[in-house]
C-alpha cells in the first residue's frame, strides 16, 4: 500500500507540475481539461500495473526501496513498546486516516442529499436543456448536472443577470458535474495528499474559463467583466457544484482577453501527452526477476547430512513461541510488492514482533545489515560450506565479524523490507546453493 502512494503521488506530482508551468496559462481550455481528468485517473491506474523488464535498474525499483525505508521507519515506531500493542505508530496512522476518510464520506454524503432534497422538493421550470431549480436560500446561480439553482425571489423578479444563467447553463453542457465527483470522491481516500488539492482547483477554475468562453461568444467581453466584478463578493455554501464561488476572479479576467494560436498550444498538447507516456514506461517498468526452478533441490523425503562438527540442526524460534511454517522452501507465490510471481527459497515463520531467534549452528557473523527486500537480514557461516539467513529482523543482538554459538540469541522478529506482517525468513545453503530447511532442524 505505501508503494501504491508513493507512485500515486510521484505521478500527481510530476503531471501537476508540467501543468503548472506549460499549459495553466495557455487558452487551450478542452485539452487542459483532459489533461487534469486524465492525470487523476491515471495516478490510480498506473501503480496498480506492473510489467516485468530485464533490466538492473528502474525508477519503479527505486521506489520500491523508498516504499521499503518509509516502511520500516513506521515498523521501528510501531515496535518501540511491545507491551503496548495498540498504542503504535501504525495503529495511530491507520485509525486517522479512517475517521478522516469517515467523515469525508460523510460530508460527501451530506451535500449529495441536501441537492437531491433541493431538487425534489422546489419549484422546477423545465428548459430546453436544463432546469431551473427555485429554492429560497439567498445565493447565486449555481448548477449540478443539468439542473440550475437559483434565488426564488431574485428569478421571479428579474434581478438574475442573464449571463450568469448562461454561464451555468454551460457548465450543464459540459457535465463539469462529473469531473466534481470524481475529484471529490479521490479527496475521500487521498485527502492527505496536498497535489490531489491542487488539482481540485485547477479542474474548478478551468470549468470556469470554459463557461466564461461561452458567455463570451454571445456576449461582449467588458460588459461581462463589469458583471463579474459587481458579484466579486457573492458566496455560495455546497462544495459539489459549480459556481463563481469558486473563480479567482483575475485569473478569469485575464483569461478572457488571451489568444492562443495553434502554432503555440500543439507543442505544448504533444509534450503534454508525451509525460503521461514517460510515466507510464517508467512507473509500470520493474526489473524483471528471474526464477531458476531448476536449482531449487526440494528434498523432502530424505535428510541432509552435512560434514563438520556442527551441522544446522536447531530451529530458528524456540518451540511454543510461534505460529506456523506460513510458507515453505519451494512454494511459487506471487510477491505483494513486485507483483510478478517467485519462488520461495526458504521458509516463513510467523511470530510475534520481538520473539528471540536463535542461531541454528555455532558459527561466524558475516554480516548483520540491512539487506534490500529482506530488510535487517543475519548471515552466518558455520564452515564446511553452508551457511544460515536469517531475514525481516527487527533489529540485531551480534554484528559483522562476532561467534555466536549453537542457540544463542542473534535478533529478534521484525517486519522490515518486503514483509507483510512479522515473521522470520529463515534459508540455509550448502556450498551457495540453498536448499530444504525442513529436512535437518529439529
Amino acid at each position: 500500500m505505501i508503494t501504491f502512494f508513493i507512485k500515486s503521488t510521484v505521478c500527481l506530482v510530476v503531471l501537476y507540475g508540467f501543468y503548472h508551468f506549460f499549459l495553466r496559462n495557455q487558452k487551450i481550455i478542452l485539452f487542459n481539461r483532459f489533461y487534469l481528468i486524465s492525470s487523476l485517473i491515471l495516478s490510480v491506474i498506473i501503480p496498480l500495473i506492473v510489467i516485468p523488464v530485464k533490466s538492473n535498474y528502474t525508477i519503479n525499483t527505486t521506489l520500491e526501496r523508498i516504499a521499503v525505508s518509509t516502511e520500516q521507519f513506521v515498523n521501528s515506531e510501531t515496535t518501540t513498546e511491545i507491551n503496548s500493542p495498540l498504542l503504535n505508530l501504525q495503529n495511530i496512522l491507520t485509525v486517522l486516516f479512517i475517521l478522516v476518510s469517515f467523515l469525508m464520506i460523510m460530508r460527501f454524503a451530506l451535500n449529495i442529499f441536501r441537492i437531491l432534497r433541493k431538487i425534489i422538493r422546489s419549484k422546477k421550470i423545465q428548459k430546453l436543456n436544463t432546469t431551473i431549480v427555485l429554492i429560497r436560500e439567498r445565493t447565486l446561480p449555481y448548477s449540478f448536472f443539468k439542473y440550475i439553482f437559483v434565488n426564488q425571489s431574485d428569478f421571479e423578479s428579474g434581478k438574475i443577470e442573464p449571463e450568469l444563467l448562461w454561464h451555468e447553463e454551460a457548465h450543464c453542457e459540459r457535465y463539469h458535474s462529473i469531473d466534481i465527483l470524481i475529484i471529490e470522491m479521490l479527496n475521500i481516500f487521498f485527502w492527505f495528499n496536498p497535489a490531489l488539492w491542487l488539482f481540485r482547483k485547477e479542474i474548478l477554475l478551468n470549468h470556469e474559463y470554459y463557461a466564461d468562453s461561452r458567455v463570451l461568444s454571445i456576449r461582449d467581453t467588458n460588459d461581462y467583466q463589469q458583471i463579474l466584478l459587481n458579484i466579486l463578493l457573492r458566496n455560495n455554501s455546497s462544495y459539489l457544484v459549480s459556481n463563481f464561488k469558486y473563480s479567482l476572479i483575475k485569473n478569469r479576467l485575464i483569461m478572457m482577453t488571451k489568444s492562443n494560436p495553434q502554432h503555440n498550444a500543439n507543442p505544448r498538447k504533444f509534450f503534454g501527452i508525451a509525460v503521461f507516456l514517460l510515466l507510464g514506461v517508467a512507473l509500470t517498468f520493474s526489473r524483471e526477476q528471474v526464477l531458476k526452478t531448476d536449482s531449487i533441490h526440494v528434498e523432502s523425503d530424505r535428510v541432509i547430512f552435512l560434514p563438520g562438527n556442527e551441522k544446522p540442526e536447531l530451529f530458528p524460534i524456540k518451540k511454543g513461541e510461534y505460529s506456523e511454517v506460513s510458507r515453505t522452501f519451494g512454494e511459487k507465490y506471487t510477491n505483494t510488492y513486485r507483483k510478478a510471481q517467485t519462488v520461495h527459497y526458504g521458509i516463513d515463520v510467523k511470530a510475534k514482533m520481538g520473539t528471540d531467534v536463535i542461531a541454528t549452528a555455532g558459527g561466524k557473523v558475516l554480516k548483520a545489515i540491512w539487506d534490500g527486500g529482506f530488510g535487517n537480514t543475519i548471515v552466518i557461516d558455520h564452515g564446511d560450506g553452508y551457511q544460515s539467513r536469517y531475514a525481516h529482523l527487527k533489529d540485531f543482538t551480534v554484528k559483522n565479524g562476532d561467534s555466536v554459538t549453537k542457540g544463542q540469541t542473534i535478533g529478534h522478529v521484525g517486519s522490515t523490507g518486503f514483509s507483510t506482517g512479522p515473521h522470520l525468513h529463515f534459508e540455509i545453503s550448502l556450498k551457495g546453493e540453498r536448499v530444504n530447511p525442513m529436512t535437518f532442524l529439529k
